[in-house]
């Protein structure tokens, strides 16, 4: 525990620690791990792929992250369309914010294809069935890598339900951004056909003035004629 504060620095928080013998230990930590001891050589194939598993779980931690910072722009940009005609900009914002949400999720979903492959290409180093290093066989028993990856699989597999929920809401978003685009061009061009209709009732009415001063005028002059 005197140490702790020092270790959380290089490794997060610490999980768990093992006593692997008499002479070894290992620390597991958040963000890493430590081995110490007279037999922490030799293990180096083990090791690296326990690092290669944590970073796929640093990876989705993060990954994560980021579809929660999606997901809070897609709801602010759902109430923009609920109070779109309170301010004409309003449709600026929601046409260029839906722009960059399908641009993100475009990548994301690359991102978590590639996770995914990576995942499937990965294979656990086998325990030598005659080792006896008890070291280094308590030391595969504590990392558990089956499971970690068992875990980190089925948290890729629930990160591609939410990235799949994140994409259906940006398409109705997108199709709600079409339908107030067509709203605003029907308004605009009904506005532009009662605008029309004005000024084509106002010509007209300058005409029948115009001829209507025009036969003042000729029956005028015909009666100075008379």
């Amino acid at each position: 525990s005197a140490r702790e504060d020092e270790l959380k620095q290089v490794l997060g928080d610490i999980m768990h620690s093992y006593d692997l013998g008499p002479d070894d230990v290992l620390i597991l930590g958040r963000d890493g791990m430590l081995l110490a001891g007279p037999n922490a050589q030799g293990n180096d194939v083990l090791l690296v792929a326990y690092c290669k598993l944590l970073v796929k779980e640093l990876f989705i931690r993060n990954y994560f992250i980021r579809t929660f910072i999606l997901d809070g722009v897609l709801e602010k940009n759902a109430a923009l369309i609920m109070e779109w005609r309170q301010d004409p900009f309003h449709i600026g914002r929601i046409r260029g914010n839906c722009s960059k949400c399908a641009q993100d999720m475009i990548k994301m979903e690359e991102l978590l294809g590639y996770l995914r492959d990576s995942l499937a290409a990965f294979e656990i180093p086998p325990l030598d069935p005659e080792e006896t290093n008890q070291s280094r066989k308590e030391l595969y028993k504590r990392l558990d890598l089956q499971q970690m990856k068992h875990n980190i699989h089925l948290r890729a597999e629930d990160l591609v339900k939410l990235v799949d929920g994140i994409h259906q809401k940006l398409k109705i978003q997108q199709a709600q951004s079409t339908g107030i685009n067509k709203q605003t061009l029907e308004s605009t061009v009904l506005s532009i056909e009662s605008n029309y209709r004005i000024l084509v009732d106002a010509s007209a009415a300058d005409e029948r003035a115009s001829q209507s001063a025009v036969r003042v005028i000729e029956q005028g002059s015909a009666w100075e004629y008379a």
